[in-house]
């Protein structure tokens, strides 16, 4: 889990998948960026309500996975060295 910064502030997200490439001895990383949180994964998930005071604890992603927070289709690629990523 990280923050990330989205909508002007932080929220706590999961990164969901991680993309490297090699261009011309250069390498390129981004972060796939899920803001929610996963209740297997953070035993305090509850206390992330806070930040998604609207959202339901029982969506499920693609993989029928429990989260909290915003759908999969707001997911960002963000490269690993932006200003927006506050581990």
């Amino acid at each position: 889990m990280i923050d990330c910064l989205d909508r002007g502030k932080y929220y706590p997200a999961t990164i969901t998948n991680i993309r490297e490439e090699e261009d011309q001895e250069l390498r390129k990383i981004e972060y796939r960026i899920g803001f929610r949180v996963y209740p297997e994964y953070c035993p305090n998930w509850s206390d992330y309500k806070k930040y998604w005071p609207l959202k339901d604890s029982s969506a499920k992603d693609k993989s029928r996975k429990v989260y909290f927070g915003d759908n999969e289709n707001l997911d960002e690629w963000i490269p690993y060295y932006s200003k927006r990523i506050d581990k």
